[in-house]
């Protein structure tokens, strides 16, 4: 998987997370370099 497709992933789950778990857990950019 090529740099693009890897944060397109990633800002589909960060916006599907946003509607579960709230604007704050979702936007922590923490959370995302873990992956």
């Amino acid at each position: 998987m090529n740099r693009a497709e890897k944060d397109a992933a990633i800002l589909r789950k960060r916006l599907s997370q946003q509607r579960t778990q709230g604007p704050t857990k979702a936007l922590s950019p923490g959370l995302w370099r873990e992956e």
